[in-house]
């Protein structure tokens, strides 16, 4: 039964493959053996034997047993008795005789091997009671030097691998071939020179030849040639070399050498880059033996006899003449004041190396050092530094060019820089002894250092001893000669700035302009801002330089700066009677002064009180004012009413029943004087709206506000209409602005809103109105942090705005006044008085 399962698991291993391309089955039979269980045991070994049931169609080249102590029994791990390749169907059987130990376990199995299988029968054990002893018959070579060959015969010996060795003198050697009766090995490196004992262990056996084993030493017998330069090849002469070149080394000026080529009686070998000594014995070592050559190797030394340039910078080459170089760059090492140079290339009689950078200007000499010694130049090579001998042309304009004379300048323009009072220069040509150069748009000095930064001579910077004049710019001419707000003016003259950016135009003050292009003799800009009425002339400031024309321009626009106010204006009235205005009170004074139109002179009137924020009507030829707040806080005065009469010169007071208030609504429209709105604290806004008869005393009540409370608002009449616009929930807090319109009928007693003011929310607007148009500017709103002197125009026929051209002085100041004389508008700014002409 065992016989038949073993014989179908052979079957499906050995199964034939199928040719694909010719679709047909081949049949292929294999040998089939079967391991038999009759064993025989003794002293002398085991007889063990196999039956061969068929031989299939395959050539046998070997057949016999393996056998060892693992239990998966492999031909790697067995020794193998081999009865050759003669073998027929029936039983043949072998002896196991070779390695055993008494009393230990062993595995066998019996095999046939054919051209392309090996075929393996059934694994059986076996307790071992022993084998014969070992048999030596003899070794040879009788004596070798290490890495030979030595062959022992005999017989009994194990083939399995690691149960047999030979040794000579104790030390073991690399089996390389082993079979019952034949061991080889290759005597190793430690084995000691002289007469040894060679022995032979296999399994628990050993044996000993009673001949002694000579190794053989080696001995030198000279050298060549005795004097050598890096890299050349020598040859040692000695006996008893090993053929192996890997079982010798050289040692020579203290290096180990490269081995060529070896023979029994010679070395080729290379001597090294690199050396401890220049005069040395030859060392060589095979194994445990070190000999020295009884000759001394001499190494020829390198001869510097020259180098040029003699003088350079960083990245310079320097070409190192000489003799008997080292071949090898990393063991050449070239340094220059402490700095090591780069090696670029080396032959026998030259080496090429490079100055590195950060070497301080000066002559130093050049020292080479090889792995032998140290060599020092009696010349020496010179850090050179660039050098300005001139400049010219001496002046220049902007945008010019120049150029520099001198030496040791980098070879490209990327390679400088020229640097005129700290500001780089745009280089178009560069030569090591030649720099042209534009002259900056940015320099600003009449004269100016100039300096070289030489890249490419190691970063070295060079001042020039001549300064560069800087040429000042000349206006000759400007067209045209008149313009407003938006005009575009050309300037011409020579030795301009070329960039637009470095200009700043004003003509006359607080006027800005826009420089649109540029030259080196032409400069265009466009007035930017709202222009007051006057001529000046054009001046041009171009880094740090002035320069002013000899002609004046018309500045046109409908702003015109009249006079001065006597005193500073703060929430002061101003009031117009007769072809004559009054103005005065408020924050800051008492006084009242007269202006007259036609003279644009001011004249002391009268001293009336202060009122900031309080009533001021004009009715006939009375002046009616009080109420407001008390200066520089935010108490409310009495509500008294005080009037004056410009005709009789007289003054007094009135008891109406009006509420105090400050910073209210306050116009005269229709004979009558209308108030309302404001504050009754600083933080309490009213929407109240009252009329005042003064032909009869009445006080009355009209239709309230329906916005947002508030003071410090725009008013304005147009027929028999009444406007407010913009103002502050708040008396000092400008964060609470509106900009809302609203407009009340003195027919129909009621308020409607119109369009919103489209500026930036304000209060302490002014509005004047001239020919039914309101012209609107100024304002003041603390969340942004300032007053404004933009300008809009409301029509009231269409309810609409559009903005116009803004006040052209500065920002009109917190609390100005206005009012309006023959046509146009005026604005009181602090201390200055303005007139606005819509027609100009």
């Amino acid at each position: 039964m065992r016989f038949l399962i073993f014989f179908i698991l052979v079957f499906l291993l050995i199964l034939p493959a199928c040719d694909t391309e010719e679709k047909e089955l081949v049949e292929r039979n294999y040998p089939i053996l079967d391991t038999r269980e009759e064993i025989q045991v003794s002293e002398s070994g085991a007889r063990v034997s196999a039956m061969v049931h068929s031989l299939g169609n395959s050539t046998v080249r070997n057949h016999g047993f393996m056998y060892g102590l693992a239990v998966a029994i492999s031909p790697e791990n067995s020794n193998i008795v081999s009865l050759g390749p003669s073998v027929s169907t029936g039983v043949y059987e072998a002896t196991l005789n070779r390695g055993l130990v008494e009393g230990r376990t062993y595995h066998f199995r019996a095999f046939i091997e054919t051209e392309d299988k090996l075929i393996l029968g059934q694994v059986l054990s076996f307790v071992s009671q022993g084998n014969s002893e070992i048999e030596l018959v003899d070794y040879f070579p009788k004596e070798a030097v290490v890495g030979d060959t030595i062959t022992v015969a005999g017989g009994g010996f194990s083939n399995a691998p690691g149960d047999s060795r030979v040794m000579i003198g104790g030390v073991q050697t690399n089996l390389v071939s082993l079979s019952p009766d034949t061991l080889k090995g290759i005597i190793p490196l430690n084995v000691e020179t002289g007469e040894q004992v060679v022995s032979v262990r296999s399994a628990m056996q050993s044996a000993e030849f009673s001949e002694k084993f000579q190794l053989l030493e080696v001995s030198v017998q000279s050298i060549y040639p005795t004097s050598v330069l890096y890299g050349d090849t020598a040859e040692i002469y000695a006996t008893n070399l090993p053929d192996d070149i890997e079982y010798s080394k050289i040692e020579v000026f203290r290096k180990p050498a490269t081995i060529l080529s070896n023979s029994k009686n010679s070395l080729k070998f290379i001597i090294p880059e690199t050396a401890d000594t220049s005069r040395s014995r030859l060392k060589i070592t095979v194994g445990n033996q070190v000999k020295e050559s009884s000759s001394i190797m001499e190494l020829r030394l390198p001869t510097v006899s020259g180098f040029a340039p003699k003088e350079g910078t960083a990245n310079t080459r320097i070409s190192i003449e000489g003799s008997k170089f080292n071949l090898s760059a990393e063991h050449n090492h070239i340094s220059l004041n402490n700095k090591e140079l780069a090696i670029v290339s080396v032959a026998r009689d030259e080496i090429v190396a490079e100055v590195p950078s950060g070497i301080s200007p000066g002559s130093y000499p050049l020292v080479i050092k090889n792995p032998a010694e140290t060599i020092e130049t009696s010349e020496q090579f010179t850090i050179v530094t660039p050098q300005i001998e001139s400049i010219f042309p001496l002046e220049a304009a902007w945008g010019e060019q120049v150029v520099i004379f001198g030496k040791h300048f980098g070879d490209s323009p990327a390679g400088n820089r020229v640097v005129i009072e700290g500001i780089e220069a745009t280089i178009v040509e560069a030569t090591s002894a030649r720099i042209v150069f534009v002259v900056p748009s940015d320099v600003r000095y009449r004269t100016n250092r100039v300096a070289v930064h030489a890249i490419e001579t190691d970063n070295q910077s060079v001042q020039a001893v001549d300064r560069l004049l800087l040429k000042q710019p000349v206006i000759t001419s400007f067209t045209p000669d008149h313009g407003s707000q938006n005009s575009e003016i050309t300037i011409y003259g020579a030795n301009l700035n070329p960039e637009k950016e470095n200009y700043e135009v004003t003509i006359g003050f607080n006027m800005t302009t826009e420089v649109t292009e540029a030259s080196s003799g032409m400069i265009r800009f466009t007035i930017t801002s709202p222009v007051a009425e006057s001529t000046y002339p054009i001046r041009v400031r171009v880094n740090g330089n002035y320069v002013t024309t000899n002609d004046e321009f018309h500045l046109r626009g409908p702003w015109k700066n009249v006079n001065t106010y006597p005193r500073y204006s703060s929430y002061s009235g101003a009031y117009v009677y007769d072809g004559q205005v009054y103005l005065g009170g408020g924050e800051n004074s008492e006084l009242y002064y007269n202006f007259d139109p036609v003279t644009a002179s001011w004249t002391y009137f009268k001293e009336f009180g202060r009122y900031p924020g309080g009533i001021d009507w004009m009715i006939g030829d009375r002046l009616y004012y009080g109420s407001g707040k008390k200066p520089y806080t935010d108490e409310l005065n009495s509500p008294v009413i005080h009037y004056y009469d410009f005709s009789d010169n007289t003054q007094g007071d009135l008891s109406v029943d009006l509420p105090g208030r400050a910073f209210g609504l306050s116009v005269t429209a229709n004979g009558k004087g209308y108030t309302g709105l404001g504050f009754s604290t600083a933080t309490t806004a009213l929407n109240d709206f009252y009329s005042f008869d003064p032909s009869t005393g009445d006080v009355t009540r009209l239709a309230d506000f329906p916005g947002v409370p508030r003071g410090k608002a725009a008013e304005f009449v147009i027929d028999k209409y009444i406007y407010i616009l913009g103002g502050s929930r708040q008396m000092s807090n400008y964060n609470t602005s509106v900009s809302d319109l609203w407009r009340y009928s003195i027919e129909t007693n009621d308020w409607m809103p119109l369009s919103q003011f489209p500026g930036r929310l304000r209060s302490e607007l002014q509005a004047v109105v001239i020919d039914n148009v309101v012209y609107v500017f100024g304002g003041y709103n603390n969340k942004v942090g300032s007053t404004f002197n933009d300008m809009w125009r409301y029509d009231p026929d269409t309810d609409s705005w559009d903005q116009i051209s803004g006040f052209p002085g500065q920002t009109p100041s917190q609390g100005a006044g206005s009012f309006y004389l023959n046509g146009k508008a005026y604005l009181i700014n602090g201390r200055e008085l303005w007139e606005y002409d819509p027609e100009r």
